[in-house]
């Protein structure tokens, strides 16, 4: 498993936005439209946007966007095939050594149970706010 903070999107992103818009998730699509324009290509102090590749293959894509002084996690995607492989849990971990060089909590947005369960699972708190789920302080 190799990660790596990627400074543009990955030519071969196409193969996991299909599969993410097949399961009916519309944020890899998102991602690619809004770094395409410059809207938004976590370059901003603190951001970064993390690929994993297992035997060369893309496999999951997460970033960190600065977003009220706090660390927002955004676009994150793990391949139907690395699913509980530990691919999200590594991917998820970089994200986080990477966000306690610069903020002091990590939020995040979703809206599935299995999604939920995970974050729960690796320390992320349940909050009821406008447009965050979960959230993760550091100490």
């Amino acid at each position: 498993m190799k990660i790596e903070k990627a400074e543009q999107l990955p030519s071969d992103i196409e193969a996991l936005l299909t599969e993410s818009q097949s399961e009916g998730f519309h944020f890899l699509a998102r991602l690619q439209n809004d770094f395409t324009s410059g809207v938004n290509k976590f370059n901003k102090h603190g951001e970064t946007l993390v690929t994993v590749r297992v035997d060369g293959k893309l496999v999951a894509i997460g970033g960190i966007n600065r977003q009220d002084n706090c660390a927002r996690l955004r676009r994150f995607y793990v391949s139907k095939c690395s699913r509980r492989l530990g691919v999200g849990r590594e991917l998820l971990q970089f994200l986080e050594e990477h966000a306690t060089q610069y903020f002091t909590k990590v939020t995040l947005f979703t809206d599935t149970l299995r999604a939920s369960q995970f974050y729960e699972a690796c320390g992320y708190l349940p909050v009821n706010t406008h447009h965050v789920s979960h959230e993760k302080t550091f100490t």
